[in-house]
């Protein structure tokens, strides 16, 4: 109940001081090339709950009418299917614009997920939501992860994004779910402005 009373304070004092950013920001995506200037994509929630996470739009509506979206490592393919998919999902990140590569380098791109916070679909602190293709590629111990609410930063994000493999993403997220606290959660917090400002693992 304390987590999630941080979580709409958080989210909710985050958006008003975020508002400015996000008009600007999106005023210039949208002139950019006419496309919209928030990207939604498919991930899995807590406990298997599908939902839209709220992005920036980065990319160039004229490559394709879908945005690509490489957030951290992907599993490692475990047959042709996978391995076409991780490759396109690469090749594809050559469509991000200019703006959409500061966006990135800054995380202001994930700036309206504090949106998907208010309204309970994610937390101020947890794993990061992951795709249905790479949920169905987790393990059983991995699949603790699942059992939170995902997050906007978390241990990932602090100690380097996507420097950090699939395998040790795995074990950072399970040790956050074994060890979670209250205070993890606002250490987390405090870490992560500076870890942005490092721009370690952004991309």
């Amino acid at each position: 109940a304390a987590k999630r009373a941080i979580d709409i304070g958080g989210a909710a004092l985050g958006l008003l001081l975020a508002l400015p950013i996000l008009l600007i920001v999106g005023t210039l995506v949208a002139v950019q090339d006419g496309g919209s200037p928030i990207f939604r994509q498919a991930r899995v929630g807590q406990n298997g709950r599908l939902f839209d996470v709220l992005k920036i739009r980065t990319m160039s509506t004229r490559k394709n009418d879908r945005e690509t979206d490489i957030d951290g490592p992907t599993p490692t393919p475990a047959g042709p299917d996978m391995a076409t998919l991780v490759e396109q999902l690469k090749s594809d990140t050559q469509a991000v614009t200019r703006l959409g590569r500061v966006l990135r380098m800054t995380s202001i791109d994930e700036l309206p997920q504090l949106w998907n916070v208010l309204v309970g679909e994610m937390s101020l602190v947890g794993p990061r939501p992951l795709r249905p293709f790479e949920v169905a590629a987790l393990d059983n111990w991995e699949m603790r992860r699942q059992e939170m609410r995902p997050g906007i930063t978390g241990l990932w994000q602090v100690e380097g994004r996507s420097e950090i493999g699939w395998s040790e993403r795995m074990q950072l997220d399970y040790a956050y779910i074994r060890n979670w606290s209250l205070l993890s959660d606002l250490s987390l917090l405090a870490k992560t402005p500076m870890a942005v400002l490092r721009r370690q693992g952004a991309r």
